[in-house]
């Protein structure tokens, strides 16, 4: 895993507790890894996504990032308050600034 700065497991239950791949690539020392706690639909994860990736392109940490795209899911989905999805993306992390690029 050397060189590896940042895994984003774009599927559904990629960050679960009881079998989170997620979590296991931060314990072998990825600096950040990034999944989703259950399943998730399309376009959540695709909004979730265009946001997460345009914020780390402006040189945001990437905790900050992921602020950004679950804004863009609340967006998404007209602010219901049924419709948590803004919750499913858990980011695990090591790197102590969120820093992960630049």
């Amino acid at each position: 895993m050397a060189g590896v700065r940042l895994a984003f497991l774009n599927a559904c239950k990629t960050a679960h507790a009881a079998d989170g791949v997620a979590e296991v690539l931060v314990r072998r020392e990825v600096p950040a890894a990034l999944g989703m706690q259950v399943f998730v639909r399309d376009d959540v994860a695709i909004a979730f996504s265009a946001n997460f990736y345009a914020a780390l392109a402006d040189g945001w940490p990437v905790d900050a990032a992921v602020v950004e795209g679950r804004k863009a899911i609340v967006n998404a989905l007209n602010n219901d308050p049924d419709q948590p999805d803004w919750i499913h993306p858990v980011l695990y992390m090591r790197a102590p600034d969120g820093v992960l690029f630049g």
